[in-house]
């Protein structure tokens, strides 16, 4: 960058006005504010701040001269220089994580012209890993070759975590106590490649388990191939079994689709059922951190249409599901909540394939599984109490839920308190029905182990 000499700015006099003049681009003329006398320290200061904003957008060889074009008038002419090329990348802060495992979310070239929109954009999908805590502004700085490097600071988050939930009635029989835990794995071997291991006691001495395996960014491009296998016993009479693969694009930051096939098997001491289906789903994720937590919406929309399969008849079954949080905070005091929707919406209502509703996840103050839906709509509004993620919160959840033996209305409502410390995040609440029944206590543990 070149500095024009101050020799003809020593004097001091105001400015009535100043100017920009030379090739394009041309700064934002709110930098002129900047100088509203000549003098060697408000000349300085224009220069840094153009020379400043030059480099930002990909201009490192930029000059700007400064003269006097008359008593009160300053004018400042400036020549932009060769429009770098981004060379590459270079983090600060990274520990397991390997250096590609970011940089492939840029969606831009190495080589081409430094775009700062893209670096900007590259830097808001960092943002969002779950394995990222912190992404700092970042630094342009000359690489070997004579074009632009990104100096990205960042600091990395757990890769993984072991979470725990339990719920308790307070009284006895089946539904006394249930409970599941989580191996949850985000960036395996510092890939970004997800695994999920889980394990869920049913009331009835039943155990579901469930894997999931993510590969992400395949052949260099925004897709990602999941696969996922799971085990539940619905009853002490009903064993399924499940299987899927699923591609996921993302589209943008916030925006993904995903499109795949699965196929289910029912087991029962009456008959054994299939259910082959295609699937496709997307994500809405408009938001961002905040010291409070996530604020904006967490939305996905996902469906299954296949053909079912018994020992003496056969037909179309499709299924669908809506999961919707927002969240905003105003100073202290947070407004959020939840709502939850789905069911079949055509074919024959399958035993095995009803929605288990009831818990801490979707109906608090009653028993997991307290709920076999048909077809089910469920809101849950929270306020929400605290400066950090520390937060004292009270819920009313009400569902409607349509069952194969009518329609019902179940609602709670209760409060609790979640935060985190160091490496652990835990959740406790209490939720009472209405309409009678006993207080049901809820709690999950998040331990981030790894």
């Amino acid at each position: 960058m070149v500095l024009s000499p101050l020799g003809l700015l020593l004097a001091a006099s105001l400015v009535s006005s100043a100017s920009f003049n030379g090739s394009p681009p041309l700064p934002p003329p709110e930098l002129l504010d900047l100088v509203s006398a000549v003098n060697d320290s408000s000349v300085a200061a224009l220069q840094d701040a153009v020379l400043g904003w030059y480099l930002q957008q990909g201009y490192p060889f930029a000059s700007i001269g400064c003269y006097m074009a008359s008593e009160d008038s300053l004018a400042a002419a400036l020549v932009p220089g060769r429009h770098a090329a981004l060379e590459g990348f270079r983090f600060e802060g990274l520990e397991g994580t390997r250096p590609n495992t970011l940089v492939r979310l840029f969606r831009g070239e190495t080589g081409a012209p430094y775009d700062p929109e893209s670096v900007e954009q590259w830097r808001a999908r960092l943002a969002r890993l779950p394995y990222i805590s912190w992404v700092g502004p970042g630094e342009l700085m000359l690489g070997p070759g004579g074009n632009l490097v990104v100096v990205q600071r960042v600091i990395e988050g757990p890769s993984g975590s072991f979470s725990a939930s339990l719920g308790v009635s307070g009284q006895g029989g089946s539904d006394e106590m249930e409970g599941e835990g989580i191996l949850d794995v985000t960036n395996l071997l510092g890939t970004g490649r997800e695994l999920a291991i889980s394990i869920e006691k049913s009331g009835w001495g039943g155990t579901d388990a469930s894997f999931r395996y993510l590969e992400p960014w395949i052949a260099g491009q925004p897709l990602s191939i999941q696969l996922s296998a799971m085990q539940e016993v619905p009853d002490s009479a009903w064993l399924n079994r499940e299987a899927e693969i699923a591609a996921i694009w993302d589209v943008n930051a916030s925006l993904s689709v995903t499109t795949g096939a699965g196929k289910w098997w029912g087991f029962s001491p009456d008959a054994d059922r299939t259910f082959s289906y295609g699937l496709a789903g997307i994500g809405f994720q408009p938001g961002g951190p905040t010291p409070m937590g996530w604020e904006g919406l967490d939305a996905s929309l996902s469906g299954q249409v296949g053909t079912s399969t018994g020992p003496d008849s056969s037909g179309t079954l499709a299924q669908a599901a809506l999961v919707s949080r927002v969240d905003v905070f105003e100073g202290p005091v947070g407004f959020g909540g939840e709502l939850l929707a789905g069911g079949i919406l055509e074919g024959d209502a399958l035993y095995a394939r009803l929605t288990r509703l009831g818990g801490q996840e979707t109906l608090r103050g009653f028993a997991e599984n307290s709920f076999r839906a048909v077809r089910y709509v469920i809101a849950r509004p929270e306020i929400s109490l605290g400066e950090t993620t520390t937060r004292l919160y009270a819920f009313c959840d009400a569902g409607l839920i349509e069952e194969t033996g009518g329609t019902r209305w179940p609602a709670g409502a209760g409060g609790g308190l979640r935060g985190s410390a160091g490496g652990f995040r835990v959740d406790a609440a209490v939720g009472v029905p209405f309409g009678g029944g006993p207080a049901r206590f809820y709690l999950s543990a998040v331990a981030e182990i790894l």
